[in-house]
């Protein structure tokens, strides 16, 4: 019997398995961009070291004026970046969350059916090695032919294959694919809400940048002045933009529009999520094909068996050893597609449609 293609088929759906972990690409974006922010944080929270020659109200070139200030505005921006920097990272996070729940689901059905194969396959080899051992011992007496041994050797290569494609995916992709998995909904609502923060967030540092009030102290000196003597000063700064409250006022409208503004967006989260839902419809679909395929066999497996029973013959039982080995995979493979199905069913009552 020709097996080869149950191999071929199984090799071609784990190849396509690729599942990238994003935890410690996810980690190191966020310690990136709060580095990033803590630049800046540095840069706006800090005092500011000032001199000047020269006083232009007195015209006098020769005053040297130095001290320190202090800008509040700057130092509210600082915290701002702060919130900026750990919003960024959530919705970052958020975004890879969901690509990861989303892309996946194809990767996880397929553990599920390689569970389910794994025993049942198992199976199929010991009766593969009992055909084998029979082939054998028939050829010994010359109730056999070197291409039936041979075919019976390829049977049990193909089975034997089947299982080591699955061990070695098995081991792949385990650790990386977690079985607890949030509702996708749940997942889109974060990112939605972590991007309309982000530019909440964007929107409020600009606003804060419309005003100011900063202090200063130090001193100031004459250089042509006999001994240089010089005066302390402490002096404060204040700063009003006329659009300050119209800034702060649609400031605070922003982080609703791009809520709104991502709900719509076609490779928004929402488009994500429905994407995905169609997916595993057209995956439940094509699984259902190959399942029916597999019973197909399966009946047709049987139905050898049941013509065969009772006939001695040598071809009769070589044909019996073959469907048997036939049926064997079949179950496997049909146990693989129930798996595989019961699991995308359940993945889509559990991201909020019933349609399965």
């Amino acid at each position: 019997m020709k097996l080869n293609y149950m191999h071929l088929a199984l090799v071609t759906v784990i190849a396509m398995i690729s599942t990238p972990s994003f935890a410690d690409e996810v980690q190191l974006f966020c310690e990136m961009t709060k580095a990033q922010a803590n630049v800046q944080q540095q840069l706006l929270g800090s005092s500011q070291l000032f001199t000047t020659l020269g006083n232009p109200q007195t015209g006098i070139s020769s005053t040297i004026t130095a001290g320190v200030s202090k800008s509040l505005s700057r130092h509210i921006q600082a915290k701002t970046i702060s919130t900026l920097a750990d919003a960024t990272c959530d919705a970052y996070r958020a975004d890879q969350m969901l690509a990861e729940q989303a892309k996946n689901v194809e990767q996880r059905s397929m553990l599920m059916a390689i569970d389910a194969m794994a025993q049942k396959l198992q199976k199929a080899l010991d009766q593969a090695n009992a055909n084998i051992t029979k082939e054998k011992q028939m050829l010994a007496i010359g109730a056999s032919t070197l291409m039936d041994v041979k075919a019976s050797y390829d049977a049990r290569i193909t089975v034997h294959s089947m299982l080591v494609d699955m061990d070695q995916s098995r081991a792949r992709f385990q650790d990386q694919l977690k079985e607890a998995e949030q509702p996708l909904n749940i997942l889109v609502e974060k990112a939605i809400a972590s991007h309309a923060k982000v530019a909440s967030v964007t929107a409020q540092l600009a606003a804060q940048t419309g005003w100011d009030v900063s202090i200063a102290a130090g001193a100031q000196a004459d250089t042509k002045t006999h001994g240089g003597s010089s005066k302390a000063f402490v002096g404060m700064n204040f700063s009003y933009s006329f659009g300050q409250s119209a800034a702060n006022r649609i400031a605070t409208t922003v982080e609703g529009l791009a809520a709104q503004y991502i709900r719509e967006q076609r490779d928004g989260p929402l488009s994500q999520l429905q994407r995905a839902i169609n997916t595993v419809k057209g995956l439940i679909a094509a699984e259902n094909v190959l399942h029916q395929g597999w019973s197909d066999r399966r009946e047709l497996a049987e139905d050898t068996i049941k013509r065969v029973t009772g006939i001695d013959s040598d071809d009769a039982q070589r044909a019996m050893r073959s469907a048997t080995l036939e049926k064997l995979i079949a179950v496997a493979q049909q146990a693989g597609s129930e798996a595989r199905m019961q699991y995308l069913r359940d993945w889509l009552t559990r991201n909020g449609d019933s349609a399965k």
